[in-house]
């Protein structure tokens, strides 16, 4: 009896030993001490990290990552693509920066938005970048780091846009784009020709179309005049002055 009342004491001593030891290793070692910021330069890691609420101390196993992924979101610079702790005490976030696209007006306020919609920031001024300006999107209002409130026509039709204008390089080349038609996307050039660029798909090689004429026409001093992408195959180009000359007939 003596012995299995001792072989029973050890064992809960050892039980109690086993306890305590993972105790402190949750309460002192297995906690966030460090935090990796990977995909932004070192000196915006603190504001990073800042801005995802990262709780120092807390427990590596206890992250709330959809806390800190919205926390980052918030930035509009910034997004989170992943959150992930590595043992004993290191958080490491992996994030990705938006890239200014486009901006349009919501009541005195100018929002730049990425090629997906989403809005960076908010201004009272033009800002000095190179942005296509976005027409009869017409938002219902907005949320720093969120999609932009809007019509889900139009969304789609600025997304498939904006993303077509990007693989082509062709920001440089555009003025306005309007995104009130599903049927008859519209974009006014740098040098007024107005563009038809007709429904979202395809979208890719109409800009690609478009941006070729564009250049052409720009090398020889055209401008104004209407231009249809629509087909994705060809640019077809009328210039003002036949325009005009039908307009009178």
């Amino acid at each position: 009896m003596k012995r299995r009342k001792s072989w029973l004491a050890k064992a809960i001593a050892a039980v109690a030993l086993v306890c305590a030891i993972a105790f402190a290793l949750f309460r002192f070692v297995f906690v966030v001490r460090s935090v990796d910021v990977i995909g932004a330069p070192a000196e915006e890691a603190p504001e990073i990290v800042r801005a995802g609420n990262v709780e120092f101390g807390g427990s590596i196993f206890g992250v709330d990552t959809q806390a800190i992924i919205a926390g980052i979101a918030e930035t509009g610079d910034y997004y989170a693509v992943d959150v992930a702790g590595s043992l004993p005490n290191r958080l490491h976030i992996t994030v990705q920066q938006r890239t200014p696209a486009a901006m349009t007006l919501f009541m005195q306020s100018i929002l730049i938005m990425d090629s997906d919609g989403y809005v960076i920031s908010a201004c009272d001024s033009v800002p000095d970048m190179d942005l296509v300006y976005v027409s009869d999107l017409k938002p219902g209002g907005y949320k720093i780091g969120s999609v932009v409130q809007a019509d889900q026509d139009r969304l789609e039709n600025l997304c498939a846009a904006l993303h077509a204008i990007a693989e082509n390089g062709a920001a440089a080349y555009i003025s306005e784009l309007n995104v009130a038609d599903s049927r008859a996307i519209k974009i006014i050039s740098r040098t007024r020709t107005n563009v038809n660029l007709g429904t979202r798909e395809n979208m890719s090689m109409k800009i690609s179309w478009m941006v070729s004429a564009l250049a052409d026409l720009e090398s020889r001093g055209e401008s104004y005049g209407t231009m249809d992408v629509s087909s994705g195959k060809s640019a077809d180009y009328r210039p003002a002055s036949a325009d005009a000359t039908a307009q009178n007939t």
